[in-house]
């Protein structure tokens, strides 16, 4: 099993998206809420995702319009 994330503009993830489902066998998941190991969480008003290992006590956080990324331990 591998995992597969597109992170982007609605648009195209959802043509990324169709072109790898063509490619591979695929099983549609619905929204993220894990991701190798991290905790995922989506603030569609803020449109940002903030990734959390709390293993490592670690959060990273991307915004997908400014593609500003900040790190906090």
């Amino acid at each position: 099993v591998d995992d597969c994330l597109i992170a982007g503009p609605q648009d195209y993830v959802k043509q990324e998206k169709q072109k790898i489902m063509v490619m591979f066998k695929c099983d549609e998941l619905g929204t993220m809420d894990k991701y190798a190991g991290c905790k995922v969480e989506q603030d569609l008003k803020e449109q940002s995702t903030e990734l959390s290992e709390s293993k490592f006590s670690a959060t990273i956080n991307v915004n997908i319009c400014s593609g500003e990324v900040s790190f906090r331990r």
